[in-house]
């Protein structure tokens, strides 16, 4: 049996907004920003078979070695990579919403953190679903694929993470209009 943990003990902040250290080991950038993509784990990242079939290669059977632009992060990632960092709160915001094209905005505050200036930062982005650009299930759901788009774009942007979210691909199958 392993022994148990305090989460409250041990999932506490410091003065800069971080994490306890013996809960996440963070990689900085040589500016001394969090290197937030260093801190997704593999498990949370595959192959981008779109990337791979456009150019007639190969899918690999694993991430090792790719580049940013060959890979997808999938939506348990960017929850993480939102933990970790911090927020206070998550806004949508229905931009339209018509039974072939929905729009969202997604708003998250961001708590304070070195990085921000010890301020609380709101930063915003924005996704659609629509008939055209999702498939199977996904196209009766095109109010809740919105807002995970739009949640995912809003975290990978504001954390400068270059990497496509899974939920941002187009899965139709129909060519570009």
């Amino acid at each position: 049996m392993s022994p148990k943990i305090n989460g409250p003990s041990i999932y506490v902040r410091d003065e800069n907004g971080l994490l306890n250290r013996k809960v996440v080991d963070y990689e900085f950038n040589k500016d001394g920003s969090v290197n937030w993509r260093a801190m997704i784990k593999e498990e949370h990242l595959f192959p981008n078979r779109s990337w791979f079939e456009a150019r007639g290669k190969d899918l690999p059977k694993t991430i090792e070695g790719l580049g940013d632009h060959q890979l997808l992060i999938k939506l348990s990632g960017i929850k993480e990579l939102a933990r970790l960092r911090g927020f206070d709160s998550v806004y949508y915001q229905v931009e339209k919403c018509e039974a072939d094209h929905v729009a969202v905005t997604c708003t998250v505050t961001w708590i304070p953190n070195y990085e921000t200036g010890n301020q609380a930062v709101s930063f915003s982005d924005m996704a659609n679903a629509t008939l055209d650009n999702t498939s199977s299930f996904a196209t009766k759901f095109l109010e809740t694929i919105a807002c995970n788009r739009a949640f995912v774009r809003c975290v990978r942007n504001f954390l400068n993470v270059h990497i496509v979210g899974d939920d941002e691909i187009d899965k139709s199958g129909k060519p570009p209009k």
